[in-house]
């Protein structure tokens, strides 16, 4: 989901949106199962895994804190990641993280996938 605040950068948004592959495939892990190999599909998978920002409202139910990413740092972000700024770190890091700080500082850490035992 992209949240936009202003005409001006929905219509950016829109005019960036429309070089993104968009794939519907009845499998739940595409890239993962082989389905689709490319180095834009990594770039996508990137930008799946940066809007999973840890949600303060889930905190309860995550055991992670919540961040907050203001909208220039996730738009400037987002377009690094389309133009490729950031092929060099690896698609992990960017699961559940904030900002490019904290994905740079999740490099090499374990961090679990899917739902968080309670």
């Amino acid at each position: 989901m992209i949240v936009a605040e202003t005409t001006a950068a929905v219509a950016a948004l829109a005019r960036a949106a429309s070089t993104i592959p968009i794939i519907f495939v009845n499998v739940s892990d595409p890239i993962g199962n082989g389905f689709v190999a490319s180095l834009a599909h990594d770039r996508a998978r990137k930008l799946q895994y940066f809007f999973t920002q840890p949600f303060i409202v889930a905190e309860p139910y995550t055991k992670r804190p919540g961040v907050t990413v203001s909208l220039a740092e996730a738009l400037c972000t987002w377009r690094g990641i389309l133009d490729g700024q950031y092929d060099d770190l690896p698609t992990d890091a960017f699961y559940f993280s904030g900002g490019i700080a904290e994905i740079r500082a999740n490099i090499g850490r374990s961090r679990p996938c899917g739902p968080v035992a309670s």
